[in-house]
C-alpha cells in the first residue's frame, strides 16, 4: 500500500469514522457535544487531503499546514459548514474543496492574526516534520483528490486483509496484492500468481474475483460516512475506482 509523505498528526495514520457523519449531524445529542463530535469526525477522516491542499496552496512547512489544517477544521465547526452542505449543489468533495479556498483567501488576508483558542492546539500534533513537498507537484485540488482517494483505498485494503484474515482466507488478499499491487511495472499472470502461491489458475481467478468484489463492498461501507445518498456514493466510488459500476 502506498505511503505518501510524513504528515502525521495525532500520532498515526488517519481514520475513517465508525459512524456516518451526517447521522452523527442529525443525533439527537446536545449541540455542544455534537459540534465537538463533528470537528473529530471531519479530523479523522479528510485531514490529510485538508493539508496537503494548505500546504501545496500556500507553499508552507510542514509546523505551519498543520497549523492551518486546525484552523480549518475549527472554522467548519463554527461556521456549522457540515449542516450546510446542499447535495442539489453538488458532491461534498467539491464542498469541502470550496470552503477551503474561501478559507485560505481569508487565512493570507489575516495571516498575522493570533490562533484560535489562545494558540492551545486543537488535536496532538507529532513533532516529526515531513520534507519539501516537489515544487513540480500537482496542484492543491489534484493533490487533494489524489491523496482523498489514496487514504480511502488503503483504508479499505486494510480493513480487506483484516476481515478475509479473521475468517482463513489470506490467500485471497494475497492474490489481490500480487496481481494488483505488485512491484513490478509489469503485472503478472494468473500463472505466474499461481505458481507463487502454489495455487491452480482457477484459483487465482476465483479468488481475484471475490477480492476485488469484497474490496468494493467495504470502499462503499467508508464512503457511506460521509456521503449523503445512494447517487453520491456512485459517483464517488466511480471516481476512486476509475469505473462507472
Amino acid at each position: 500500500m502506498s505511503k505518501g509523505a510524513n504528515t502525521s498528526m495525532g500520532g498515526g495514520a488517519s481514520e475513517f469514522p465508525q459512524t456516518s457523519i451526517w447521522a452523527e449531524f442529525h443525533s439527537g445529542d446536545d449541540r455542544e457535544a455534537r459540534a465537538q463530535r463533528h470537528l473529530e469526525l471531519m479530523a479523522a477522516a479528510f485531514w490529510k487531503p485538508i493539508y496537503l491542499y494548505l500546504r501545496r496552496s500556500w507553499n508552507r512547512s510542514d509546523a505551519d499546514a498543520k497549523d492551518l489544517t486546525q484552523e480549518f477544521l475549527v472554522h467548519v465547526q463554527e461556521q456549522q459548514l457540515l449542516g450546510r452542505f446542499d447535495r442539489e449543489k453538488g458532491n461534498f468533495r467539491g464542498y469541502l474543496k470550496r470552503c477551503l479556498k474561501s478559507f485560505l483567501g481569508t487565512a493570507r488576508r489575516d495571516a498575522g492574526r493570533l490562533k484560535r483558542g489562545g494558540g492551545q492546539p486543537l488535536m496532538p500534533l507529532t513533532e516529526e516534520i515531513a520534507g519539501t513537498l516537489p515544487a513540480a507537484g500537482p496542484g492543491p485540488e489534484e493533490e487533494f483528490d489524489r491523496e482523498w482517494t489514496r487514504e480511502l483505498v488503503n483504508r479499505g485494503l486494510a480493513d480487506l486483509e483484516n476481515r478475509l484474515k479473521a475468517t482463513g482466507k489470506s490467500v485471497y488478499f494475497e492474490v489481490l496484492r500480487l496481481y494488483t499491487m505488485g512491484d513490478s511495472a509489469e503485472r503478472p499472470s494468473y500463472g505466474d500468481v499461481s505458481r507463487k502461491l502454489g495455487i491452480s489458475e482457477i484459483q487465482v481467478t476465483n479468488y481475484l474475483h471475490a477480492a476485488r468484489q469484497a474490496l468494493r463492498a467495504t470502499l462503499i461501507e467508508l464512503v457511506r460516512k460521509y456521503v449523503v445518498d445512494d447517487a453520491g456514493i456512485h459517483e464517488e466510488l466511480a471516481s476512486i475506482l476509475g469505473d462507472p459500476e
